[in-house]
């Protein structure tokens, strides 16, 4: 083999080299976009412990779904089991809920639950309660393949405790202040025997003012001044006439 077909030769290597190099790039991109739209359009249910938006001390557990389709045969479980003082009486509303018992049959994206299950401050300084639990969650994706999913979740009902927030007016305290002016009316008028309104003509007003001082000045009709006319040299009313003095 001459030098001149040693070198086609390895640039032929080369080059083949190169092509096989970016497929496999491509490919991978391709994966990667693929696993991306997958990701995308799957379910993903979350479940949460969050603050009551009205009273932060009491606490909701919260089931969401943040993805783009929607979830099916959602089940929860709770490791060690979720406990709570409204269940100090024995009567085990928690776990009443029929979320946590049956489960959901279908959670469309950004549905969610919301469920109160504890107050922070009944729990405070309760050591017979963990403030810990696992909460397990398990549900399927869209047909045709109805992929399963199982997340786990750290839920702390002491991640608040020490915590410090700005409180917020909502539409609840809207509706009290409503409320508490309603009450403040019925308390007035029960007391003033009704609700009187005055009412104040402006214009009548000014018309009688008019009239009050028209009489005062002696005003004619026409609004101009009312002119006693007197012969001249003739005094005003109540003055003597000056006397005339002669000299001698």
């Amino acid at each position: 083999m001459t030098w001149p077909e040693d070198v086609s030769a390895i640039a032929a290597v080369l080059q083949t080299a190169v092509l096989a190099g970016a497929g496999c790039v491509a490919w991978s991109q391709a994966s990667e976009a693929r696993k991306l739209r997958v990701a995308e359009a799957q379910p993903y249910v979350v479940v949460s412990l969050q603050p009551d938006p009205v009273a932060r001390s009491l606490i909701n557990l919260v089931i969401e779904n943040l993805g783009a389709t929607a979830a099916h045969r959602v089940t929860i479980e709770f490791d060690p089991p979720l406990t709570s003082t409204f269940d100090s009486d024995g009567s085990a509303r928690i776990g009443e809920w029929t979320v946590l018992k049956s489960g959901i049959a279908t959670l469309v994206p950004h549905q969610r639950f919301t469920h109160l299950i504890e107050s922070l401050i009944a729990r405070f300084g309760r050591e017979d309660l963990s403030n810990r639990c696992t909460a397990t969650i398990r549900y399927q994706g869209e047909a045709p393949d109805r992929r399963e999913y199982e997340y786990a979740y750290e839920l702390d009902f002491g991640a608040w405790y020490g915590s410090h927030y700005v409180g917020q007016k909502s539409l609840d305290d809207v509706a009290k202040a409503v409320e508490q002016m309603a009450g403040t009316l019925r308390d007035f008028r029960a007391r003033a025997g009704g609700l009187h309104v005055a009412v104040f003509d402006g214009a009548e007003a000014e018309a009688e003012l008019q009239r009050t001082h028209r009489a005062r000045v002696k005003l004619p009709q026409n609004g101009g001044l009312e002119v006693e006319e007197r012969p001249r040299g003739a005094s005003a009313p109540g003055r003597r006439a000056p006397k005339s003095r002669s000299r001698s």
